[in-house]
């Protein structure tokens, strides 16, 4: 499993997806070490950086919506709170369970990082850009 950087995970606005290239640098590596079979902590502190990084992904996020007025902040950040959450249960589940957690796991990634871009981060890109456009910055 490997996600590509193409086009339709592209938004539109540079620093987003300079981020999102990191990110799935991330993601990517996460899902060569679960394919490999790495022991449990190698893959536990890996998602655990993944939940880290995108924590810090989604508060630039969030600054550049508040700082640009964004309409539709609270459902981009609640999306984001989903998503800390979401990781946090299954580091938990992965404390206790099975090798098939690390499997949900890495398709819960490829899902919601393909969706959130397409339903939340393209139209973020596209105000952003158009702003920058407008003011200058």
């Amino acid at each position: 499993m490997k996600i590509e950087m193409n086009e339709a995970l592209l938004v539109g606005y540079a620093p987003i997806d300079d981020e999102h290239r990191a990110l799935l640098g991330l993601v990517n590596a996460f899902f060569v070490l679960v394919e490999s079979g790495a022991d449990r902590q190698t893959v536990y502190d890996a998602v655990d950086g993944l939940s880290v990084n995108f924590a810090i992904h989604c508060e630039h996020e969030k600054g550049w919506m508040l700082a640009h007025r964004y309409p539709d902040t609270a459902n981009h950040l609640d999306d984001h709170v989903k998503l800390i959450g979401e990781l946090g249960a299954m580091l938990y589940r992965m404390d206790e369970a099975c090798d098939d957690a690390l499997a949900e796991v890495a398709k819960f990634i490829e899902n919601w990082f393909a969706d959130h871009v397409k339903h939340g981060d393209r139209p973020l890109g596209k105000f952003l850009k158009e702003r920058a456009v407008k003011t200058g910055v």
